[in-house]
């Protein structure tokens, strides 16, 4: 029995299903279609079941009690692993120091740009116009420097 070709869901492209399950299979064999296809059932599973993040931290908890020694002894017996999380975690924490140093120092740049209008009234002549242009530009450079503050909060860094 010849199977016919379908197309695939996710490029469209004519492929010839797998024998065994050519009933079943909606996308083709490529990494690309297959990584995409996971991507939206899992997608799909978690609207269906919204709730199950909100019940594994009690399971988890209750597991933990049951196996209370489990890292412990875990750590011990893998050297490997606690060399490589070690590496993360001061990683992490580097990442961290980084990017507080950075917004303190953005925090500095900003004092600065509030007060250079105060600076710029006491010591120009024509001090309308220079003003308004001097203050147009304190204000864009004032809302660029917050505008990175707010990246820098909303970055993964500080997430943990």
């Amino acid at each position: 029995m010849k199977i016919p070709r379908k197309r695939c869901r996710i490029c469209h492209q004519w492929f010839s299903p797998h024998p065994r399950t050519a009933t079943l299979q909606k996308t083709c064999s490529r990494d690309s279609c297959q990584k995409k296809r996971r991507c939206l059932t899992n997608q799909h599973w978690r609207m269906r079941h919204p709730d199950y993040d909100h019940s594994r931290p009690h399971k988890i908890r209750a597991w933990a009690k049951t196996y209370p020694n489990y890292w412990s002894h875990y750590r011990a017996t893998h050297p490997d692993y606690v060399a490589r999380d070690n590496r993360r975690r001061r990683s992490s924490q580097k990442e961290r120091r980084c990017s507080a140093k950075q917004d303190a120092i953005r925090q500095i740049a900003v004092g600065k740009l509030q007060s250079i209008p105060a600076v710029a009234t006491e010591t120009s002549a024509k001090q309308d116009p220079i003003l308004r242009r001097l203050n147009g530009v304190v204000e864009y450079l004032l809302w660029k420097e917050m505008s990175a503050n707010q990246d820098v909060i909303a970055s993964p860094v500080f997430s943990t």
